[in-house]
């Protein structure tokens, strides 16, 4: 059955396997390029939970050093999150007091992280709390690197602007 003209019919759809959105295939039959995470709430809520922050604060299930062996066994240039913090609307983005809050519990987690790496891989080659050329995140606060055979592994932790996500990550370059 057909909509009525006057109702707009989405052009995007869940692809099966992704779980990503796509736009169906255009006139011309080629397959998209630009896809984008879909974003449903009660598969946010069996990844993450509301944090004491009062956001979504998603938490990865594996540690820190499972996480970096995997990467460690992959081609250089993974990324992998160990926590995400979204913040749920404007007025908590621009809180300073509750940013200033995130990073410091961040930075607590970052050096449980660094402490754990340290066992397995020795101590980190430099640690900062700037941008570093090796990893490919902007607003880094916290980082370490760590020189395992001929791959750098880091961990970091990073808020780039208001309004977009803490994180914590760990990759290899």
């Amino acid at each position: 059955m057909k909509p009525p003209a006057n109702q707009h019919q989405s052009a995007r759809k869940p692809s099966p396997r992704s779980g990503l959105v796509q736009p169906e295939h255009g006139a011309n039959g080629r397959q998209p390029v630009l896809s984008v995470p879909i974003r449903e709430p009660v598969a946010a809520a069996s990844r993450g939970s509301c944090s004491a922050f009062g956001d979504y604060t998603h938490h990865m299930s594996k540690s820190a050093t499972a996480l970096a062996k995997e990467l460690l066994e992959g081609d250089p240039g993974g990324l992998e999150e160990l926590r995400i913090h979204e913040f749920t609307d404007d007025e908590s983005a621009h809180d300073d007091e509750l940013t200033e809050r995130l990073h410091a519990d961040f930075s607590a987690e970052f050096e449980r992280v660094q402490k754990d790496l340290t066992k397995q891989y020795g101590p980190p080659s430099r640690t900062g709390e700037t941008d570093d050329e090796v990893i490919p995140l902007n607003g880094v606060f916290r980082f370490a690197v760590w020189e395992v055979g001929e791959t750098q592994l880091f961990a970091a932790a990073s808020h780039e602007d208001r309004g977009v996500p803490i994180l914590l990550m760990l990759g290899t370059a």
